[in-house]
């Protein structure tokens, strides 16, 4: 966690600024000690025809005796990149799904459609991709079964989302449109963690380009905070348990998006949501920091929070 504090000490905490040096970082202290990673049992399906709809699911490595909880890992990007095994020498994203699998859950990690070319896939081709990656685990459960996971809960599933990620989330459960008001799908969804996400358009978060090609002409009518507030209006009353978060040393603006997004959400349910800080990290560490043995609290206060819902 030294060279995250030492960024943030030359006043480094834009993504931009963060991102390779961060990577760099967590990445040279793993390469020594993989095992955290390889150890873990990795398993690629396709949830679909499409090239990008492949999934990986990873089993923990420990016989789980009672019903094991069921995790979709949904990264970020911006909208325009990622990949659930990003090229090497980055170690992302096998190092969250390991993490999560050695704390008990089966984890899983689906691709989906990206605004950039040659894709261009805009809203709301995404989060169509993770609904159907969410409806093909529950339609194909033995697929979670192991040596480990006899018993894997598909009635309750939990979700994570970080940045653009998180921004898909927010956008699978507010837009019917995608998931309709009636889906049995909801009721299966237990719980949602929406971490460091962009819910609404701000030129400060310098994301302009990224808004535009993923939303196009719908960035102010499709953003997240627009379809919670039009949520009731369209039949919408209820929504799963949600644990926000963000890193100590996000960008400013992600903290003032996620209070304006949070009080909305709590006049919407009537009732505090639960928020999350990762201590002493910043946009990129939160992620990158997994099964590095350092700065993982915050997840484990995740998995905490999953296990008193489950």
């Amino acid at each position: 966690m030294d060279a995250v504090s030492r960024l943030k000490d030359e006043g480094k905490i834009e993504i931009i600024d963060v991102l390779g040096p961060t990577v760099l970082a967590f990445n040279e202290a793993m390469n020594n000690d993989l095992s955290a990673i390889t150890g873990v049992q990795r398993s690629t399906f396709k949830y679909g025809t499409e090239e990008r709809r492949q999934l990986d699911i990873y089993y923990p490595p420990t016989i789980q005796s009672s019903k094991t909880p069921v995790l979709f890992w949904i990264y970020g990007g911006g909208f325009v990149s990622g990949d659930r095994v990003l090229p090497l020498p980055s170690l992302s994203y096998p190092n969250v799904g390991a993490f999560f699998a050695r704390q008990g859950a089966i984890m899983v990690v689906p691709d989906y459609r990206l605004a950039s070319p040659p894709m261009s896939a805009q809203y709301p081709k995404p989060v169509e991709d993770i609904r159907d990656a969410v409806q093909w685990i529950i339609a194909n459960r033995d697929k979670l079964i192991s040596q480990t996971t006899p018993n894997p809960d598909t009635d309750n599933i939990f979700m994570l989302g970080h940045s653009a990620g998180a921004v898909h989330l927010a956008t699978l459960l507010l837009e019917p449109e995608v998931l309709a008001v009636n889906s049995p799908l909801r009721s299966k969804m237990r719980g949602v963690v929406l971490l460091a996400g962009y819910y609404y358009y701000d030129p400060r978060s310098q994301l302009d380009e990224h808004f535009e090609l993923y939303y196009g002409d719908k960035q102010e009518s499709h953003s997240a905070l627009t379809l919670l507030r039009s949520a009731k209006s369209k039949g919408l009353n209820t929504l799963p348990n949600i644990l926000f978060g963000e890193s100590e040393w996000d960008p400013p603006i992600v903290d003032e998006i996620r209070r304006k997004f949070q009080h909305e959400l709590e006049t919407f349910l009537q009732r505090p949501v639960k928020h999350l800080i990762a201590k002493r990290h910043n946009h990129i560490s939160i992620c990158a920091a997994l099964s590095s043995g350092q700065g993982e609290e915050w997840a484990l206060e995740v998995m905490d929070w999953i296990r008193s819902l489950a």
